[in-house]
């Protein structure tokens, strides 16, 4: 594994300055940028959903309000956030992947795509669900996680399901859930979290934003250019072919979308007590 790529966090997995830092360097200065960009409808953001219903509970100077700083215009795919186990490991399900956890303190860790993101959230909602400490090991993304989960370094991975269908496919990795509410349609033989008894409902999804200021005729003829894209038979293929879920909700329906999410993730955080800084 190239040096770099993986950080430490503490017992928990609560933690990472290096983690916090990278997050931030990622995502704020787009988020940022569009912010104070002129609000003529040339200049979008594409932004995924944890930017706009999760970092803000975790980050005190995320630098934007989710709801005062951006126009929705209108999400354009979901997808589904997984757990994952190396091909070699003899674990097949959730309920066989708790008891190998509960049975092997010593070696009860998971790797997810970073400190703050999706994945470590929901792994810290399956943790507190079967009452496991379980160790985080953050990446700097999937990709680099992946050769040491191929490995078994690692017993288990939480990613968005699209960065693992691939391997899964492949026969280097097995996907044992997925966090919809029914079935992932590119994994229909892998049974939800909640099929496999833990009361959890993991999904992401991109959307376009514009800047607040921008006026409501232009946001409206934006939304409508997006929704008209989004039902291309050719590109929702596509979208589908790589995991995700094609949508094209109006922007009412985002911001209702965000809304109710923005308030999920609130007690979630709470719950667990994650702070995405020291």
């Amino acid at each position: 594994m190239a040096a770099g790529s993986r950080e430490k966090s503490d017992a928990h997995g609560l933690t990472s300055r290096d983690a916090v830092g990278h997050w931030r360097a990622r995502t704020a200065p787009g988020d940022r940028a569009v912010k104070d960009a002129p609000a003529d409808g040339a200049t979008l953001l594409f932004a995924v959903s944890s930017q706009m219903t999760l970092q803000p509970h975790l980050y005190s100077d995320v630098g934007y309000d989710p709801f005062v700083d951006f126009t929705p215009v209108s999400q354009i795919m979901t997808f589904e956030q997984a757990v994952a186990v190396p091909a070699s490991s003899p674990i097949r399900s959730i309920r066989e992947l708790v008891a190998w956890y509960k049975a092997s303190p010593e070696q009860a860790t998971f790797g997810s795509p970073g400190t703050g993101t999706g994945p470590h959230v929901v792994a810290l909602e399956f943790a507190r669900a079967f009452q496991m400490d379980l160790r985080h090991v953050a990446y700097r993304g999937t990709a680099a996680a992946l050769p040491d989960l191929f490995a078994g370094r690692i017993p288990a991975h939480f990613a968005a399901s699209a960065e693992l269908i691939e391997h899964h496919v492949g026969g280097k990795l097995r996907i044992l859930a997925t966090g919809g509410a029914q079935r992932s349609l590119a994994l229909p033989d892998v049974p939800t979290f909640q099929e496999s008894g833990a009361d959890i409902q993991a999904t992401g999804w991109y959307a376009f934003y514009a800047p607040a200021r921008t006026a409501a005729a232009v946001a409206k003829s934006l939304e409508k250019q997006i929704i008209t894209l989004a039902h291309d038979a050719e590109l929702r293929m596509r979208i589908l072919a790589i995991g995700f879920q094609p949508t094209g909700t109006t922007a009412d329906e985002l911001l209702k979308i965000q809304r109710s999410e923005f308030d999920h993730w609130k007690r979630v955080v709470a719950a667990t007590g994650l702070k995405g800084e020291p």
